[in-house]
């Protein structure tokens, strides 16, 4: 691994470097996954956001995820 894998929400998804909280998850929340990984002394990383309880649908517009209030 490049570095400790990430994963932050809410007010902290924003940040680049963001410390593990005790922040509970809500509905609707953005959650940002950074992972990095070494291969053959080359470093990558990936960030994902995803938004929680939300999905895409085929023509691209969010819709509330089956059995969300």
């Amino acid at each position: 691994m490049a570095f400790e894998t990430i994963l932050a929400s809410g007010a902290n998804a924003a940040l680049p470097h963001a410390r593990p909280g005790s922040k509970v998850l809500e509905h609707g929340d953005l959650i940002v996954v950074d992972y990095g990984v070494v291969l053959d002394g080359y470093c990558s990383d990936e960030t994902c956001t995803f938004c929680l309880d939300l999905r895409m649908t085929e023509t691209g517009n969010l819709r509330q995820s089956e059995g969300s209030s």
